[in-house]
């Protein structure tokens, strides 16, 4: 997924191309997640940002987090980052403490 523990920059997207690119991944994503069999969770939205961001050579970050649910029940999320914008999992994402990280840098780092 990336390299674990570390972020990219929270820097805004200063490219309209890679904003461009980033919106469409996005959009693709929410789209295709409505019409699997299988259930599209956050998690698995978030893998496969990576997988379309990394072929494009495009900087990103995944966070896992947890919170805890009305009746103390333990709940995950997974979010993706590409600079300044949640690409995946943006909904509620501020309500997790984040736990993991993991950063692709580009091809070139």
């Amino acid at each position: 997924l990336g390299r674990m523990n570390e972020e990219t920059s929270k820097a805004p997207i200063n490219s309209e191309v890679l904003r461009k690119k980033t919106k469409h991944i996005e959009n693709a994503i929410e789209a295709v997640s409505k019409h699997t069999f299988w259930s599209s969770n956050c998690l698995a939205q978030a893998i496969c940002c990576h997988w379309m961001m990394k072929r494009r050579n495009i900087p990103y970050t995944i966070y896992m987090g947890v919170k805890t649910g009305k009746t103390e029940r333990l709940m995950a999320h997974a979010w993706t980052r590409v600079g300044d914008k949640i690409v995946t999992g943006a909904k509620g994402h501020l309500q997790y403490t984040v736990t993991g990280t993991f950063a692709y840098f580009g091809k070139n780092s």
